[in-house]
């Protein structure tokens, strides 16, 4: 399970060469963490590799997204992104990629595993043939083992206000599909709930995105109906479970959508060949490093926890079918199940006397 821990980080120790040790060495502790998903910044270079080497575990995995910058360069240019139907904004978000891309490369000559990289559908109101010709520029570079994936958000729809308003799934989909098998699908748990507003209706996209065999990666990650200590409703500000919000947040608590047996009704339906993972966010704002780490470490065990749960059951369940199976194979063949040509009636010929 990898740890999107980024998004759990202080806004006065932010990721990156400057980020105190004792986040990192706290992030390296947690129990059943193996990778961890780290945002693509340009503005750091070589120093992003040289900074994660010195900390990384060996054994731990790296998933790079470049959403971070993506929003930034959209407040600055609103026609930017791999979906924009302006060629400029599409040319620099292509731009961008490969110099993200480039990056992969050096993490891979420094002995740094890059499992998968997550690119978006910028901007809002995307145009999806001009996403298509990019997935189908980017998809031909080489990678360095690296997975593209396009992590779904939200889709822009009509009457409702959006928190990114990219392209909807069901064309993300379509165009992963034509690029034949070079690039997967990642759904975060809380960007799909932000969008079908129901948190209930979830299912629906990894239903629709486990149909389709592209998807490689489930994001655990709550949203809110209600505006409080996270900020307004349906923000993508990365909510603990429901469960772990209780007395800290006091009256101002938000009503996380997220929940365990949510989670477990999303494991049993993809499956448990996913690539997991956890983003979270900690509020208050001034909340300690330890108080982060324990979120974080919060989150994480009760996604194993439901991990197991749900393996659990889908080894009962087969069992259970198997042993109707194989009762039912065991049964005598008694006369009321065989067929009827083989059983003489009373009033057939013969059968008196």
């Amino acid at each position: 399970m990898f740890v999107g821990a980024y998004a759990a980080a202080a806004s006065s120790d932010p990721w990156g060469p400057r980020m105190s040790s004792a986040f990192t060495a706290g992030l390296t502790s947690i129990d059943g963490v193996d990778g961890v998903e780290a945002p693509w910044a340009p503005e750091h270079g070589d120093a992003h590799v040289e900074w994660m080497l010195s900390w990384l575990p060996t054994h731990w995995s790296i998933v790079l997204t470049d959403i971070p910058h993506v929003m930034a360069r959209l407040r600055t240019s609103a026609a930017y992104g791999l979906a924009s139907a302006t060629g400029s904004g599409r040319i620099d978000a292509l731009a961008d990629l490969a110099e993200l891309r480039q990056q992969v490369g050096r993490f891979a000559e420094a002995g740094l595993k890059v499992d998968a990289v997550e690119i978006h559908s910028a901007p809002q109101g995307a145009n999806a043939v001009a996403f298509e010709a990019s997935v189908q520029e980017f998809a031909s570079w080489d990678w360095h083992g690296a997975e593209v994936l396009i992590e779904h958000c939200d889709a822009l729809i009509a009457g409702q206000p959006p928190e990114k308003g990219f392209l909807d799934l069901a064309q993300e989909l379509a165009i992963v599909r034509r690029a034949r098998g070079r690039v997967g699908v990642a759904l975060n748990w809380g960007r799909s709930a932000i969008e079908l507003r129901d948190a209930d209706r979830v299912v629906e996209h990894l239903q629709a995105a486990h149909d389709s065999g592209a998807l490689r990666t489930l994001v655990v990650s709550g949203a809110s109906e209600a505006s409080g200590a996270y900020g307004h409703a349906w923000r993508d500000a990365h909510l603990p479970f429901a469960e772990d919000l209780g007395d800290a947040h006091a009256d101002t608590a938000p009503f996380s959508m997220l929940t365990t047996r949510r989670l477990r009704e999303a494991l049993s339906l993809v499956g448990h060949r996913v690539r997991l993972g956890v983003k979270v966010g900690v509020r208050p704002q001034d909340a300690s490093t330890a108080d982060r780490l324990a979120t974080i470490d919060r989150t994480v065990q009760r996604v194993q926890q439901a991990t197991m749960e749900s393996r659990s059951n889908a080894r009962q369940s087969s069992s259970s079918t198997s042993c109707q199976v194989t009762a039912r194979m065991d049964q005598p063949v008694t006369a009321e199940r065989r067929p009827a040509r083989h059983r003489r009636s009373r009033d057939a010929p013969g059968a008196a006397g």
